[in-house]
């Protein structure tokens, strides 16, 4: 009795610290249905019935969801805004932008948040690269570069680094690690294998790729809503992406 008496008031004193009823439960080895009877006449104060508001995880999911259903169309409204700019800059039809969406259009990743451009043709690269820079007003340190290729071909992969880096004027410091690929045991000579590899184009941000995308859908007069929409192709996460990676991560 007098053991109950001493948890009863245990409880109590508990309570008035702010605890919640699971936590006095646990604290004392007693049921949750026990512990609610005895601290019943404890008020609690306003920042008291707050905290264990917030930390009660049934409404901390409840609200978590809510928070990421928000997040979502406020992530999809910006993505809007962006396909907006993107359809008044068409509207000069400089041929350079023209090119340069045309090029992303065929070759480019459709990312609704990142630009991942790769090609094997050094022309189509430069060209593109020039877009970017003349168009969206990007810096070196945006881009992150990275190189596939083979080494059977003669080709030392310095050489080969060295000439994307030379022909598109961009600096080896935001170039990735070079991805070799195996050779293959075939059957006879491979005539596809490319000299210098391919080289890829990425920037994380999504104000760039989203008014590429709004000045092809302006130029082409359609509409893909799988470009701007949550779980639209190829996402890679649902987030606004505004800095791009560090080197080697």
């Amino acid at each position: 009795m007098i053991a109950l008496i001493e948890d009863q008031k245990k409880a109590k004193e508990y309570r008035k610290q702010g605890k919640s009823i699971n936590e006095i439960s646990l604290l004392l080895n007693k049921p949750k249905s026990s512990i609610s009877y005895w601290v019943r006449d404890v008020n609690l104060t306003i920042d008291q019935k707050e905290n264990l508001r917030l930390n009660n995880p049934i409404w901390t999911n409840a609200h978590r969801k809510k928070s990421a259903l928000s997040n979502s169309l406020t992530w999809r409204e910006r993505r809007e805004e962006f396909q907006e700019q993107g359809r008044l800059m068409i509207k000069d039809r400089d041929p350079d932008f023209i090119a340069g969406i045309m090029l992303y259009w065929a070759e480019g990743s459709k990312n609704k948040n990142v630009l991942d451009f790769s090609n094997t043709d050094i022309n189509m690269m430069k060209i593109f690269v020039k877009f970017l820079f003349k168009f969206f007003d990007v810096k070196q340190e945006d881009l992150i570069i990275k190189i596939n290729c083979h080494l059977n071909n003669g080709l030392t992969l310095d050489q080969i680094e060295n000439y994307w880096l030379r022909e598109l004027s961009l600096s080896k410091a935001k170039l990735y690690k070079t991805f070799i690929e195996q050779k293959r045991k075939t059957s006879g000579k491979r005539k596809n294998i490319h000299e210098h590899g391919m080289c890829s184009i990425r920037i994380n941000k999504t104000e760039i790729v989203q008014k590429i995308f709004g000045a092809i859908q302006e130029y082409a007069e359609f509409k893909n809503i799988n470009w701007i929409n949550n779980g639209g192709v190829a996402q890679s996460g649902e987030h606004l992406v505004v800095n791009q990676e560090g080197a080697g991560s």
